[in-house]
């Protein structure tokens, strides 16, 4: 597959201005496909080659509430951006684009859908009703720690090493998490239009393919978003023909719906979605990713917004580096897709019974915005680091359910540098962690690093 992530750093309330940020790095992906297909680098819009990148990108994906902006203080503040159901600024731009490049679009949104039997507006918990606890400790990267005095022990990643620890039991109560959410969307009727924070996916002809709408709500959206009503995010992406063809047919269907004749079973969350439920949920549950191997995904799509606590020096000093210590938070909370959700990946470039996972990120700061536990400075740092990831199991039977799984890099942006994501999966990544053992070069840090 062809996956390419734009990591943009829109300014807030911008929408214009964040449109025009995104069609500047587009110009630059356009450029290396065009390059794959022996093209010019011409612009869109004129020229012979305008359509040489055409079919050549399997799927492109936006951050969180891309054009938009995503730290608003109030409902005020966000009501003049909020766009309906598939039609706003963020629809148009990806439909225009899925159909100049012919592959499929996602654009994280801020959406303004109409009344149905769902959570009326404002129905979700409260920011300021949560145990004052959590919203005092420090933020971690976009989630909040758990007390050091629990007993329940949170997997680490080593240095150049895996070391998750078993997640026995990650579904003894998923149950009841899943009842306490359907309590919360089903609580009552309304007849006034009902927020979320939304991601659309576009065909590549500009059908729409699917419109997600966040379950697992962060502080942030609380004051005016509702839990998402529309299920837990699972579509069948079309592949463009040009991937098609290499692609393990086993694992991908033919769908009524599809433009290609070839499609792969897709999850899509947004940030939040991944981690415990309301930072409540037992850390072992991994709501998200039970999801992923309950629906057999075998491509994860994440648009994020996701935090850092790293300093505006920090950022700027280290900007093309990625956030190492996000990274290895968003590879723990899909632990039971690294033990359970591949189990014959055989020779380097076959994901035909491997995992993809699309970490698409935003960079950037925003001001004055909300104050989790009315104590925060109202401002948000963003992580970066979007990266594509697979997941596959290299040795059938060595070892444990986690030993001889392998996690594997294609690409991974820098913390703090707008750019391109772009990868072909069926190229040599750039680092592979081998789960419970040594790197398989010298890269001491982070595993082993390859060309």
């Amino acid at each position: 597959m062809r996956i390419a992530t734009l990591q943009l750093s829109p300014r807030i309330g911008d929408v214009e201005g964040n449109i025009r940020r995104a069609n500047t790095l587009l110009s630059i992906l356009e450029k290396k496909l065009e390059r794959l297909n022996g093209g010019t680098g011409a612009e869109w819009g004129g020229g012979a080659d305008a359509d040489s990148a055409r079919g050549l990108l399997d799927v492109l994906v936006l951050p969180e509430m891309a054009f938009s902006g995503y730290n608003f203080p109030s409902l005020k503040a966000i009501e003049p951006y909020l766009e309906p159901t598939e039609s706003g600024p963020s629809s148009r731009w990806a439909r225009d684009t899925a159909r100049r490049l012919g592959c499929a679009v996602c654009v994280g949104y801020p959406e303004l859908a109409e009344a149905k039997e769902g959570p009326p507006p404002g129905s979700s918990l409260s920011a300021t009703s949560l145990p004052t606890k959590k919203h005092n400790e420090p933020q971690q990267n976009g989630y909040v720690g758990y007390d050091k005095n629990e007993t329940e022990t949170k997997p680490t990643i080593g240095d150049d090493t895996v070391d998750l620890s078993s997640s026995n039991g990650a579904t003894k109560t998923i149950e009841q998490e899943e009842e306490k959410i359907n309590e919360n969307n089903t609580s009552s009727n309304s007849t006034a239009p009902i927020r979320f924070n939304s991601a659309l996916l576009v065909s590549p002809t500009g059908t729409t393919l699917y419109n997600y709408q966040k379950r697992f709500l962060y502080y942030t959206d609380e004051p005016w978003a509702s839990e998402g009503r529309n299920g837990k995010g699972f579509f069948h992406l079309p592949l463009s023909s040009s991937t098609a063809s290499t692609t393990t047919a086993s694992n991908h269907t033919s769908s009524p719906t599809a433009s290609a004749a070839v499609t792969i079973p897709t999850a899509i969350g947004i940030c939040m979605d991944i981690n415990p439920y309301k930072f409540q949920a037992p850390w072992h549950l991994c709501e998200f990713a039970t999801h992923v191997l309950s629906s057999g995904a075998k491509l994860v799509l994440l648009p994020m917004a996701w935090l850092t606590l790293l300093s505006p020096l920090e950022l700027e000093l280290l900007a093309d580096r990625p956030d190492l210590d996000t990274f290895k938070y968003w590879i723990m909370r899909f632990l039971p897709v690294i033990e359970r959700g591949c189990v014959n990946g055989e020779g380097e470039g076959n994901w035909g019974d491997g995992i993809i996972i699309v970490f698409a990120n935003r960079v950037g700061e925003e001001r004055d915005g909300f104050r989790i536990g009315g104590e925060g400075d109202g401002v948000a740092r963003y992580a970066g680091s979007s990266c594509v990831v697979g997941v596959r199991r290299k040795d059938r039977g060595w070892g444990t359910e986690l030993e001889g799984a392998e996690i594997v890099v294609w690409e991974m942006l820098g913390r703090g540098e707008e750019g391109v994501c772009f990868v072909d999966t069926e190229r040599e990544p750039k680092m592979v962690f081998r789960v419970g053992g040594r790197g398989r070069g010298d890269e001491g840090e982070d595993g082993d690093e390859s060309s």
